[in-house]
């Protein structure tokens, strides 16, 4: 019986090892996707338009819809930034979203 559970553990832990190294490589790949970085900002003509594109985010680990948590402003330049700061309920994983928000009508 020994050898079958070393053999169970080492499955088991390379099984744990490519899930990790899995999660690693889609969160680098969702770091580059539109408005993940301040220059990286999603340009928008109006605040409500921030809002209704916050509202839209989902978890990028688990896909549940994403809840706002605070907001904020920043200047990259002559760029007037919007943040979004979102949470994952089930998650627990917090991150920001970045709106140019230099167009923007009030």
């Amino acid at each position: 019986m020994g050898p079958e559970i070393a053999i169970a553990a080492l499955v088991a832990a390379a099984a744990l090892a490519l899930g990790v190294a899995r999660r690693r490589v889609h969160r680098r790949r969702a770091q580059r996707r539109p408005g993940r970085t301040p220059e990286r900002a999603v340009a928008v003509t109006s605040f409500a338009e921030v809002d209704r594109l916050a509202a839209a985010e989902r978890c990028d680990d688990c896909a549940e819809p994403l809840r706002a948590r605070g907001e904020g402003s920043t200047r990259r330049g002559e760029r007037r930034l919007r943040f979004v700061r979102l949470a994952c309920p089930p998650c627990e994983r917090e991150r920001r979203h970045y709106f140019d928000v230099t167009e923007a009508r009030r």
